[in-house]
């Protein structure tokens, strides 16, 4: 799988890390208001997935 989409300022960095270190996660913490349904996140999901196709993975 190749993309030659070029990485921001901060996915290089974590790029970076994650070669030195051999694993980087990031944590998120939200609030979601308002009801959440399985169409929801499955559209949430492929809109990330158009930006960054590796999630695909």
């Amino acid at each position: 799988m190749f993309y030659d989409r070029k990485l921001s300022p901060l996915e290089q960095v974590i790029e970076i890390v994650n070669r030195r270190a051999g694993a980087y996660n990031i944590v998120t913490i939200c609030r979601i208001n308002g009801l959440l349904s399985e169409e929801v996140i499955r559209q949430a999901l492929e809109l990330l997935q158009a930006r960054h196709p590796r999630l695909n993975c």
